[in-house]
């Protein structure tokens, strides 16, 4: 007989060992970040009023061989509608969320600061490699330290949102930031481009008054690049988590039974 062993994890969050895999459930106010936001109705049901980013307070370590699967039900409670999306948040070996702006170079958008900046400048001049490249995305950001083979992936030297891009008379580019550069750096620092976004979207859903089963599965480790079904580069663990109410007001949600699966 097979037997399955339970145990505490780090604050409440059980893993069970079950012929080599594991499963971690989160059906406790405690295993939320915003434990507050979190209403035990009934055994094992949490009722979700608020509109917000709900984030497990535990992380799944990742092995790149294996498949992780992020289940739970939901059910809407009263009649103003709702929409959920379930989560990964990816997270590197120091401890940091992992965004898609921290992986996403642009391809060819290389180049070097033509003068040195502060991290309070509003915005930045770079020598590019090639002009075509660097297109005024306003969700695109910029970054520093960059290197050309991606070994600098996840760059957390990155700036805010751009603002603009303007062609100079001695032929570089001023770049502008809706915010600023947040990096200091020196003229001939390496810079490139990279795309904006922020979540690993693994499921959405407009939940019913039925309780209806909602889960993604992510295997692996991307080179460089982001998506909803693969871990970025220098994940080492993640942290399953909700968009709860997303968008909407006064909406109700009840869950039970969350869970991830290593499959």
């Amino acid at each position: 007989m097979k037997k399955t062993i339970l145990f505490p994890l780090m604050a409440a969050v059980l893993a069970t060992l079950t012929a080599g895999a594991e499963t971690y459930t989160y059906n406790t106010p405690g295993n939320w970040r915003r434990s507050k936001d979190f209403i035990p109705v009934a055994d094992g049901v949490l009722q979700i009023k608020a509109s917000a980013h709900e984030t497990a307070r535990n992380t799944v370590n990742v092995d790149p061989e294996k498949s992780y699967k992020v289940s739970m039900k939901i059910r809407l409670q009263g009649t103003v509608p709702s929409q959920v999306y379930l989560l990964a948040m990816p997270i590197s070996e120091e401890g940091r969320t992992i965004q898609m702006y921290h992986v996403t170079p642009v391809t060819g958008s290389d180049g070097v600061l033509a003068a040195d900046c502060t991290k309070n400048d509003t915005f930045i001049i770079v020598k590019p490699d090639s002009r075509r490249h660097w297109s005024p995305i306003r969700s695109w950001r910029v970054h520093f330290n960059s290197a050309k083979d991606a070994s600098d992936l996840p760059n957390y030297d990155v700036s805010n949102n751009l603002d603009k891009i303007e062609d100079t008379a001695d032929g570089n580019i001023k770049v502008s930031f809706r915010g600023k550069a947040l990096v200091d750096a020196k003229a001939g620092t390496p810079v490139r481009l990279t795309q904006g976004g922020a979540y690993m979207y693994l499921a959405g859903i407009k939940p019913t008054a039925q309780w209806t089963e909602v889960s993604g599965t992510v295997k692996g480790i991307n080179n460089n690049g982001w998506s909803n079904n693969v871990f970025p580069v220098g994940t080492a663990s993640f942290a399953p988590a909700l968009l709860a109410n997303w968008g909407t007001k006064g909406a109700v949600i009840e869950i039970k039974d969350f869970k991830v699966e290593e499959i």
